[in-house]
């Protein structure tokens, strides 16, 4: 089975573990089905890994402990849980969030495209309305030679002078795909106890869309990423303030969430979640 590794594996608490930990750990990502079920015996699993019975049992072991440095908090940090007491069947927590993301190459790939089909149409409209405009100011003046009536001057003059002059053809772009933007806001809501997306109005769409024009995919990814360096953007302050998705995609919040300017910084003058002199900036 494929799997995605993001560089933020190199930050996890599992990459802290001794080899045998994160061979386990890589066996089992490898080994898991669409749905994060990793269905292997313990031998199968520690020949897999390259790893002896006594080193997958005490893998499986501390995998399954909860752990209150990760980065997620579903099930309390674990990374996996045995399903059944009687078959080999765990459950890797958060795979189906980590399997849907895509690369932020991929994503990159699909905007650049996108844009070149959309400056492409752009391109083709403007030479459509150029020839069209031409022809009604040679129509005009031939009509100013030969003599004909004022019907038919009032008649060129609104081809000429319309919106969209006569003949023109109108080339329509399709907006860019957003939908992703809240699902993956949906599943960092879920692995930080955030206020998931329920609804995609028309207004958040249109600020989905606006956000992604200016800073790219892989700057949306980069924010939500964002979350998990801040105890503000995860709600972990006294007051218990926590982002919603209308909040994130606000042109300025976004702004301020890739500069890093909720990150903690105490002591070097960067921003105090609790400082109530700072609260202001936020809310």
């Amino acid at each position: 089975m494929y799997v995605k590794l993001f560089e933020s594996f190199l930050d996890s608490t599992v990459w802290m573990e001794d080899d045998h930990v994160v061979r386990i750990w890589l066996a089992m990502l490898l080994l898991a089905d669409r749905d994060g079920i990793v269905r292997k015996p313990i031998p199968g699993l520690a020949h897999r890994a390259r790893v002896n019975l006594s080193q997958c049992r005490s893998a499986l072991d501390i995998l399954s402990q909860p752990d209150p440095d990760s980065q997620s908090k579903v099930e309390e940090g674990r990374r996996i849980l045995r399903l059944d007491d009687n078959e080999p069947m765990w459950l890797i927590v958060n795979y189906e969030f980590y399997r849907q993301l895509q690369s932020e190459q991929q994503r990159r790939e699909y905007h650049a495209a996108y844009m070149k089909r959309y400056r492409a149409l752009k391109k083709t409209q403007k030479e459509e309305s150029s020839i069209n405009t031409d022809e009604n100011v040679k129509s005009v003046k031939e009509c100013e030679i030969y003599g004909e009536g004022p019907l038919r001057h009032r008649e060129l003059d609104r081809d000429l002078y319309s919106k969209e002059p006569k003949g023109s053809s109108s080339v329509s772009v399709p907006p860019p795909d957003v939908d992703w933007i809240f699902k993956q806001w949906n599943e960092c809501a879920a692995t930080y106890g955030l206020t998931q997306c329920r609804t995609i109005s028309p207004e958040r769409r249109k600020l989905a869309q606006a956000r992604l024009g200016e800073h790219g995919e892989g700057s949306i990814q980069a924010a939500f990423n964002e979350i998990s360096q801040s105890d503000l953007l995860r709600g972990d302050t006294k007051r218990g303030w926590k982002p919603t998705i209308d909040w994130v995609l606000k042109k300025a919040n976004m702004i301020k969430v890739l500069e890093g300017n909720y990150r903690e910084k105490r002591g070097r003058g960067g921003f105090d979640p609790n400082s109530a002199k700072q609260k202001g900036e936020v809310f």
